[in-house]
């Protein structure tokens, strides 16, 4: 069956602070990222 779930009290976040906490430096959603940021939306005319 399922697994038993044991509590752990020593934690405090259930998510990190910042989700950069999770992406590695060299993951591709890091470039992706860059790259919509780089874009003028307004020229784009979004």
């Amino acid at each position: 069956m399922g697994r038993e779930i044991q509590p752990g009290f020593e934690q405090t976040l259930l998510f990190p602070p910042a989700n950069e906490d999770w992406v590695s430096l060299d993951h591709p959603a890091r470039f992706i990222r860059a790259f919509v940021q780089s874009l003028d939306l307004a020229e784009l005319g979004v």
